[in-house]
């Protein structure tokens, strides 16, 4: 029975981001998405606290305790500065791999890797192998799909209008800033033209 309740709390917690994700969807604006979106900020500390009780529930060890319960409430401080990141256009790369390490990597599979762990293993060397593995697993993953789907019109136009940008679009923003803030500025195509030299108006 332990490690069926092991299995079932990081879902806690998947379930609490997924209620409140880490973007913004300027078309829901409508009172009723306005009334759903308040009413999913009270679920994600009622799934934390379910989380939090279910590891006292299947006793786990004080030490993995403790560093449960850190790492839960790491996730939530990573889910909020998420969020901010969007509204904050100076965000680069290296915020994104940060966040995909806070967020994805933490949860999708750190936590994930150590509750499984804990179940046929008490050595914590092991557990934190596991945990550092999967979190680096999960980050690549994350990225390989993230690429595979930017040729998909919808996919990109959705990351950015929800300001989630893809490694990508930061890449190419750290390398050519000055014309992608005219570019988005809308800057007449003339004086675009004039930032990359030998480039015309159509480029």
């Amino acid at each position: 029975m332990d490690q069926v309740q092991t299995a079932c709390l990081p879902e806690f917690l998947a379930l609490g981001m997924s209620m409140n994700p880490a973007s913004f969807d300027p078309s829901q604006t409508t009172p009723g998405d306005l009334a759903q979106q308040k009413a999913r900020t009270y679920l994600f500390p009622y799934l934390m606290n379910r989380y939090l009780a279910g590891l006292r529930l299947i006793n786990t060890p004080a030490a993995l305790l403790s560093e449960f319960e850190v790492d839960a409430g790491d996730l939530a401080i990573a889910q909020l500065q998420r969020l901010q990141y969007n509204y904050n256009v100076h965000f680069k790369v290296a915020n994104y791999l940060a966040d995909l390490k806070a967020r994805t990597g933490l949860h999708g599979a750190s936590l994930t890797a150590r509750h499984a762990m804990t179940s046929v293993t008490k050595s914590a060397e092991v557990i934190g192998l596991a945990g550092r593995i999967g979190q680096s697993l999960a980050v690549a993953a994350h990225i390989i799909d993230e690429c595979d789907q930017l040729t998909t019109p919808t996919y990109f136009t959705e990351r950015i209008v929800t300001g989630t940008y893809p490694l990508a679009l930061l890449f190419t923003r750290e390398r050519e800033a000055t014309w992608l803030d005219q570019f988005f500025a809308l800057t007449p195509p003339a004086q675009r033209s004039r930032l990359r030299p030998g480039r015309s108006a159509n480029d």
